[in-house]
């Protein structure tokens, strides 16, 4: 689950975003298109950078198990459960 902090910055919607704006202006408009794609970009860069960090940093959050009893009925070592 991502934290309050991140949710925000949406990296995967931001670039999306970003890349589909500079490829519909350089298809559209080249001329407009070439003048603003560093500029459209930035956004995307900064996500990627962020999440990147963020994987890194936090990474995926994994539950331990749960501990299991010594004496367990069909475990290695252990007798067969008795059936009811």
């Amino acid at each position: 689950m991502l934290t309050r902090w991140y949710a925000p910055a949406r990296p995967p919607a931001t670039t999306r975003a970003s890349y589909l704006v500079d490829t519909l202006a350089l298809f559209l408009v080249p001329g407009f298109g070439e003048a603003i794609s560093a500029y459209v970009v930035i956004p995307a860069a900064i996500a990627e950078v962020w999440m990147v960090g963020y994987l890194l940093v936090i990474g995926v959050r994994i539950t331990k198990p749960a501990v299991r009893p010594a004496l367990e009925c069909g475990a290695p070592g252990q007798p067969a459960c008795a059936l009811p």
